[in-house]
């Protein structure tokens, strides 16, 4: 498993290195209106920081949390994971039904990070299991 989250940690590196680009500079997209729209929309910010860069945060995080061995850690990844997702649904209704636009590479991201929820899910339910034992 742990093989995998480090797999789409960069995967998802990638994918928010390019839309972080794609936020200053025109690049290729296959639906090119689309993704300039999208990145450069009021919505590609939050308090002033591009949302691809804390992606980028995001995916690095997970990345390095990866190689650490600490049950706490797992437990705060998965729920910043669930945060993060959060934000990220709440983008997509943002991309289809306000700017009614989408963003390829943007919706492929949140599929990696789905990914990855998914998989630090499954890494820490013990942990989980037994912090909810012993309240």
């Amino acid at each position: 498993m742990l093989l995998w989250l480090r797999i789409l940690s960069l995967i998802g590196i990638f994918l928010s290195s390019y839309l972080l680009y794609i936020h200053y500079n025109y690049a290729y997209c296959l639906n090119p209106d689309g993704c300039i729209i999208v990145n450069t929309s009021e919505y590609a910010k939050l308090f002033g920081i591009p949302v691809a860069f804390l992606g980028l945060a995001y995916f690095v995080y997970v990345l390095v949390q990866s190689y650490l061995k600490n049950e706490k850690l797992k437990i705060a990844t998965f729920i910043i994971s669930i945060i993060a997702m959060s934000y990220a649904l709440y983008l997509s209704y943002v991309e289809y039904f306000i700017l009614k636009e989408v963003c390829e590479f943007c919706e492929l991201t949140k599929v990696v990070m789905f990914a990855i929820l998914l998989i630090v899910y499954i890494e820490c339910y013990p942990s989980l299991k037994r912090l909810v034992r012993s309240l």
